[in-house]
């Protein structure tokens, strides 16, 4: 193993948070945590301490308060815990730009342009477009933090509303 692999864990559950804070310790391993009911301040200080401190191995992040503003390059492994129902959001929560089609749900869930882009259904050259659009680093890096902002500021339960708390 890896002593200088880091990872994000995403989680939709406190519940899930507090075992894992009593879980991972147990099993050697240093952590910290973003949740959405902590100041920025101390956000911010969780970020700091999670790059900088190299037995900080996890970074515990909920779903809708962790990436905003995370340089994903300090980690090299991200899992997610629980199945989102909306793979456009559970990309976007990770500050992944989208591409979704004009047909069905998921274009409700981004805006257009800002966080990824919408093209028209069975439009490949559309779809080929936005892909190759995306493979600027910088306007994937300008669009993953929109779309993470985008899924912090909305509350948008329908997309989790489906997920049973496997702790509570």
């Amino acid at each position: 193993a890896d002593a200088t692999s880091k990872a994000l864990v995403f989680t939709q559950f406190k519940t899930t948070i507090d075992w894992l804070a009593d879980e991972l310790p147990r099993h050697g391993f240093g952590f910290r945590t973003r949740t959405g009911d902590m100041s920025k301040a101390a956000r911010a200080r969780a970020l700091s301490d999670f790059a900088a401190d190299p037995p900080t191995t996890v970074f515990i992040l909920s779903v809708r308060a962790g990436a905003c503003g995370i340089n994903l390059t300090s980690a090299n492994h991200v899992f997610f815990l629980e199945p989102c129902m909306n793979r456009a959001l559970e990309a976007q929560a990770a500050g992944l730009p989208v591409i979704v089609t004009d047909k069905g749900g998921p274009q409700e869930l981004m805006e257009p342009d800002l966080t990824g882009f919408r093209v028209a259904g069975g439009d490949v050259d559309a779809l080929h477009r936005a892909m190759r659009l995306l493979m600027d680093p910088e306007l994937r890096i300008q669009m993953g933090v929109e779309a993470r902002g985008f899924v912090e500021a909305n509350d948008i339960p329908e997309a989790y509303s489906a997920i049973p708390d496997p702790h509570g």
